[in-house]
Parts: C-alpha cells; sequence; structure tokens
C-alpha cells in the first residue's frame, strides 16, 4: 500500500465534527476545553490512519470498503484512496453502546 500523505474530511464528517465541538460547549461552557478536547480527538484519528491505515475494522454496511475506528467513544468511517494516497474521513460520531 502506498504511503498516505492526508487525511481529508468529507463536508458531513466536518459538520459532525463541529456538532459534537458545539455540543461539548454547551455542556462545559469551556472554550480552552473543548477547543484541546477536539484537537487531541482529531489529531489522534489522523495520526493513527496516516501511520496505520487499515487499522480500521471493515463495515461494509455502511459503504464498500468503509472502515471504522473507535476512540473515547467516537467513530471515524473513513475509506483509503490508495490512488491519490488519501484517507477519506466519511462520518464522524458518538458511538452509543448499551
Amino acid at each position: 500500500m502506498p504511503a498516505i500523505k492526508q487525511v481529508v474530511f468529507s463536508p458531513k464528517a466536518a459538520k459532525r465534527v463541529n456538532n459534537v465541538a458545539d455540543y461539548l460547549y454547551r455542556q462545559t461552557q469551556s472554550k480552552a476545553f473543548v477547543v484541546d478536547y477536539m484537537q487531541k480527538l482529531t489529531n489522534y484519528f489522523i495520526d493513527i490512519l496516516i501511520t496505520f491505515p487499515e487499522s480500521g475494522v471493515l463495515v461494509e454496511v455502511y459503504g464498500k470498503s468503509v472502515r471504522k475506528l473507535t476512540h473515547n467513544g467516537y467513530v471515524l468511517l473513513y475509506r483509503i484512496n490508495s490512488k491519490n494516497q488519501v484517507v477519506e474521513a466519511l462520518n464522524f460520531f458518538k458511538e452509543n453502546l448499551p
């Protein structure tokens, strides 16, 4: 597999990241906390996906070649685009476990 050069968030995934940040701000009223938390969370996903793009579990119920990576209760759905050497982040959400 060619090296991955970047992670690109789709408009839907970017909007969902912003929605989570908005929710956290409403709960904490701390912009500093939200910025720090979201930066650490997104950097984790980006670092893992650039280094180990195939680390997520295949979940083709969401689409062909879609993978799922989970961290701190958040899920990032993504697809590897080897031709362009990017990971395409498709969706982002809080995982609701029983």
